[in-house]
């Protein structure tokens, strides 16, 4: 994956590292200045370009997050298919209410699998949830680049 990020433009970066922070797409419009379609159309060539499906896989996949531990990727492989998609809206940043809307699911539901979901992770909170998956502060787009390069030369 490290090389489809280096050719990444500078607003698509921008947005993968919204995206990498739980950002919501508004969020992330507001933080750049640009049109929320704009921050969509980004989301989806990224999508596209680093060959993934949702936010969540995005995350899991790439170098600038923390590899989860062990026990974290054995919680994931619990979870349900819905679940995971409650998950992934969770991680951007969602709210259940919201996440109840886009998935055309009542409130209820989406609430007990958010329950679910913190107490599969032992957490009591959605942003202790997130934490789990951490961006690396010091790892840059230039830092890919100039790994890039030296495995290149070794």
């Amino acid at each position: 994956m490290e090389q489809r990020i280096a050719p990444l433009t500078p607003a698509q970066f921008s947005v993968f590292q919204g995206i990498l922070r739980g950002e919501t797409s508004r969020q992330t419009a507001e933080r750049l200045r640009l049109s929320i379609f704009t921050v969509r159309n980004h989301t989806s060539a990224l999508f596209a370009r680093l060959d993934v499906h949702s936010r969540l896989e995005l995350v899991l996949k790439s170098p600038l997050t923390r590899k989860p531990p062990a026990a974290v990727q054995k919680t994931l492989k619990r979870l349900s298919p819905t679940q995971l998609d409650v998950f992934d809206e969770l991680l951007a940043g969602e709210d259940p209410p919201t996440i109840a809307e886009r998935l055309n699911a009542a409130p209820d539901t989406i609430n007990d699998h958010f329950q679910k979901i913190l107490r599969e992770f032992e957490v009591r909170s959605q942003l202790k949830l997130m934490a789990v998956f951490v961006v690396r502060p010091t790892l840059t787009k230039a830092d890919l680049v100039k790994r890039r390069r030296r495995r290149a030369h070794a």
